[in-house]
């Protein structure tokens, strides 16, 4: 029997979605199951990336941000018998269960058990809203989540009572700004994705030329190097030990600072990218996103003035009158290698160290 309200198929939903569980192998999914017709149910895979089962024909989504993340595939259940079914790829973590709950109502609601088709399509302009909302916390999430390690590292290479204060003042990426960090005249973008590696090569998205050509420092002056620290992360189930978090980074951090500039970091963190993250006084998570654990899987330090690597340049825009050049956004793929062993620099420490080595003393 379904629960009386609204609000209580949600919370009866959202807790059974707690039981979903990380199988051992990437081939193998323990469903459980939202209704009592078995239409509809959720899964993890290997990585903790939630999915919501919808059972039946192949669905098309119409919105390119729904069929991104859906996949259709038949299964073989262990009482031996095969289902079809359609895997609605939602993210990872425990906050990601209020997501599914959410959606699993509106479709049930539609009528998904008796009319799958039907349903999603009177389903679908919510879930883009929420796939939309969803992504866009995880980019803010993923993007803090790479700057934090870049300045940590950053911090690990000054001594006890040293300028730390001024290293932490280099991390400009928290609010809108020409570099993510300035150190000197050395301007560093960090780049930090989710998507595995594809033959080697690292996709970025690039907010215009700006972001990959030397040229003007966050104070005016002239640039003389310019790199692109790129980051593969991979968010990790939410019971995983002895892995780097955003609350761990930032706790790391704090002690390093005087008294005095303490509040000043933890309220850059909290607004990072126009965000409004619950940290508290002591630099502890006041939401569950910010304990998320997760794993690096490549670390590359890029020289964007390398010659071997073609990217645009304003220069390269000069013809075309009509355009402004800083609107211009697009995506590269960065290969593994460009130049021998000196492009990119592989390693977080490695590349914090080549960086250090050509900054102003």
């Amino acid at each position: 029997m379904r629960p009386s309200s609204h609000s209580e198929t949600f919370e009866t939903l959202r807790a059974v979605l707690e039981r979903a569980r990380v199988p051992q192998v990437d081939t193998s999914r323990t469903v459980v199951w939202l209704d009592s017709t078995q239409s509809l149910g959720a899964a993890r895979d290997t990585s903790g990336v939630l999915e919501l089962f919808l059972a039946g024909p192949e669905l098309r989504a119409d919105l390119a941000t729904i069929a991104e993340q859906m996949v259709f595939n038949n299964w073989r259940v262990a009482e031996g018998f095969a289902i079809a079914a359609n895997r609605l790829q939602l993210g990872a973590g425990d906050h990601v269960n209020a997501i599914a709950a959410l959606l699993a109502v509106e479709l049930l609601d539609n009528g998904y058990a008796t009319d799958p088709e039907g349903a999603f399509r009177e389903t679908e302009p919510v879930i883009a809203t929420v796939l939309e909302r969803a992504r866009a916390e995880d980019q803010v999430l993923t993007g803090l989540a790479g700057e934090l390690c870049f300045l940590t590292e950053l911090l690990r290479g000054v001594p006890a009572g040293g300028p730390s204060e001024a290293v932490t003042a280099t991390w400009h990426g928290w609010h809108r700004s020409t570099r993510d960090f300035q150190i000197g005249s050395v301007g560093v973008e960090v780049k930090t994705t989710t998507r595995g590696n594809d033959g080697g090569h690292v996709n970025h998205h690039i907010q215009g030329t700006h972001q990959v050509e030397v040229g003007l420092s966050v104070g005016g002056s002239p640039e003389t190097a310019l790199f692109l620290f790129s980051l593969v992360l991979r968010w990790l189930p939410i019971e995983t030990t002895s892995a780097p978090t955003i609350e761990g980074l930032v706790q790391e951090i704090l002690p390093k600072l005087p008294q005095s500039a303490r509040e000043q970091f933890l309220d850059n963190v909290r607004h990072y990218a126009g965000s409004t993250l619950r940290l508290d006084h002591g630099g502890h998570g006041l939401q569950k996103s910010l304990v998320r654990p997760f794993m690096l899987v490549s670390e590359r330090l890029y020289d964007l003035d390398d010659e071997r690597l073609r990217l645009p340049r304003r220069s390269d825009l000069a013809e075309i009158t009509h355009i402004l050049p800083d609107s211009v956004s697009f995506d590269i793929s960065l290969p593994r290698q460009v130049r021998g062993t000196m492009n990119p620099i592989i390693g977080l420490a490695a590349s914090v160290e080549r960086v250090r080595s050509l900054a102003p003393k």
